[in-house]
């Protein structure tokens, strides 16, 4: 017969004996999944594609330069829409690491994210004439992470402090606290 008790890996023999015991961690992953902060999408200042790129570059040069190592926001291709960091030091390529955004249209259903081709949609957001994505007067926001670092306080802070660099108020209370953003640990 073979199990396992705990961190520990066994067979027994016929007599009840133990034998070929081995020592086995089990390795666990910490997860983020937790609702994120509200905003305020003033009506001049509607959520568009070029300031959803501009965002990606404004927070990709932060974490690189306050992290030290490169770091690369681009628009998450979801239906609803978000920023996805899609480059870290020592990311592997199950690794995802994301915030989304639940944003209501004028019909009060989802918005509609425009169709995202990775790595070339945020290039020609960057050059093309801006579109509206959202107008919406509030956002909100849900943090993710699987098989990749929580997301930390330090992180939040500068997402919302870019959100506030192009106009829109972030709803302090709403954001979340380091314990909603480390979640409890699952097994790989």
């Amino acid at each position: 017969m073979s199990g396992r008790r705990g961190n520990l890996s066994f067979t027994e023999t016929f007599d009840g004996r133990l034998i070929n015991l081995q020592a086995t961690m089990v390795e666990k992953t910490w997860t983020t999944r937790c609702s994120g902060f509200k905003f305020y999408i003033p009506a001049l200042r509607p959520l568009t594609t070029r300031r959803i790129a501009r965002i990606c570059d404004r927070l990709s040069s932060w974490f690189t330069e306050h992290y030290g190592a490169e770091y690369r926001f681009e628009p998450e291709p979801i239906s609803e829409g978000g920023l996805q960091i899609v480059a870290w030091p020592g990311k592997k390529e199950e690794q995802y690491k994301s915030m989304r955004f639940h944003i209501m249209n004028d019909r009060h259903t989802m918005a509609d994210w425009p169709q995202i081709v990775p790595g070339k949609t945020i290039e020609e957001w960057r050059n093309n004439a801006p579109k509206n994505i959202f107008s919406s007067p509030w956002g909100y926001t849900f943090f993710k992470a699987f098989d990749a670092p929580v997301w930390t306080r330090d992180e939040v802070a500068m997402i919302v402090s870019a959100f506030e660099s192009f106009g829109y108020r972030v709803l302090r209370s709403s954001i979340p606290s380091g314990k909603k953003l480390g979640s409890s640990p699952h097994k790989k």
